[in-house]
Formats: structure tokens, sequence, C-alpha cells
């Protein structure tokens, strides 16, 4: 498997969880959750 191919991936399935998420009632939770960690 190519790195490219692994990235594409990678990409992809976070471009789905951030799909399933928008669509999820605690997503504003959970997304302050990730970033907030991920900031500090």
């Amino acid at each position: 498997m190519s790195p490219f191919t692994l990235l594409l991936g990678l990409a992809a399935l976070s471009v789905l969880l951030v799909l399933l998420l928008s669509f999820s009632p605690r997503a504003d939770d959970i997304l302050e959750r990730l970033f907030g960690a991920r900031k500090k």
C-alpha cells in the first residue's frame, strides 16, 4: 500500500467522521472536547 493511498484513506475517514458528528446532537460537545484538548 502506497503512502498516498493511505493518506487518501485517512482523509476520507476523517471527512466521514466529521459528517457523522455534524448530524449528531452531541457534535458540539464532542468537537469542543477534541479541539479544546488539542488547543491546550
